[in-house]
């Protein structure tokens, strides 16, 4: 399985774009999407409890308190994933796809 996480603080718009992008390209793979908002003022949660309702493949991990992208990674890899497993093809297939669409943020753990 493919375990995406996603950091998030005030992303609720760019995640209107990137979660479909992502369940296309994704669609013939294995996979979860790991929200992990800081409590976002936005309504990043809401809109990803809506998606995840339809879609049990996406996930919201919500955190109180706590800040930054390094210890939303950390946070998740320690506590919800026993594995990331990512082959080549997929990282430059996926890569490639994002750099042609608008501009996001990624990260590769």
């Amino acid at each position: 399985m493919l375990s995406l996480i996603i950091p998030s603080y005030n992303e609720r718009e760019n995640l209107k774009s990137l979660l479909p992008l992502l369940q296309d390209l994704l669609k013939d793979e294995v996979f979860e999407i790991i929200i992990v908002d800081d409590h976002s003022p936005d309504g990043t949660s809401d809109y990803v409890r809506e998606i995840a309702r339809s879609d049990l493949r996406i996930r919201l991990v919500e955190r109180r308190g706590r800040k930054g992208l390094a210890s939303a990674c950390s946070y998740v890899g320690a506590n919800d994933l026993l594995g990331l497993h990512l082959n080549t093809e997929f990282i430059e297939i996926t890569s490639s796809a994002l750099r042609e669409s608008a501009p996001h943020d990624i990260m590769v753990v």
